[in-house]
């Protein structure tokens, strides 16, 4: 038996689990959202450069005319680019897991401290409170764990 009580355990566990992902998912929703603003704007401004190129740089070879050809072509490659960064580091995904299994550790809590649900009519409910808690911990390690092996196997890494 250890000296942990459930206050301890929900202090030390529980709160630093949710404080953790409440962060990762701010961090990820954040992350997620700057480069999808990039993304509209890259991809919205591509044809209008290429708009612009067409319409005001005359024919003649001026250096206007290489800046509006370049233009757009960095703009459609930047726009890959942020499009790799949110599909590879999976940002949006992350963020959305993250606020589940806070959102589910806080439930949990509250159906502990108020009795309800599993905990109603249960001889010992800190201990079906860390069951709960730890498996839905556990499940968001077996996910990201999953997500890693599934990673590196669809880049060929070992």
């Amino acid at each position: 038996m250890t000296d942990m009580t459930v206050v301890d355990y929900i202090e030390q566990r529980i709160g630093k689990q949710a404080g953790y992902h409440s962060k990762r998912a701010c961090r990820s929703q954040l992350t997620y959202r700057r480069f999808q603003t990039a993304a509209i704007i890259l991809g919205a401004l591509t044809p209008l450069l290429l708009a612009f190129n067409l319409l005001l740089v005359p024919p003649a070879k001026q250096f206007g005319q290489y800046v509006f050809t370049l233009m757009p072509i960095m703009a459609a490659v930047s726009l890959t680019v942020v499009q790799s960064f949110l599909s590879t580091y999976q940002y949006k995904d992350h963020w959305l897991e993250s606020r589940a299994t806070k959102e589910a550790l806080d439930q949990e809590l509250y159906l502990y401290r108020l009795g309800a649900g599993p905990y109603q009519s249960v001889a010992n409910a800190d201990a079906l409170l860390v069951e709960r808690c730890e498996t839905i911990i556990g499940t968001e390690r077996d996910s990201w764990v999953s997500a890693i092996k599934s990673s590196s196997q669809t880049t060929g890494a070992a």
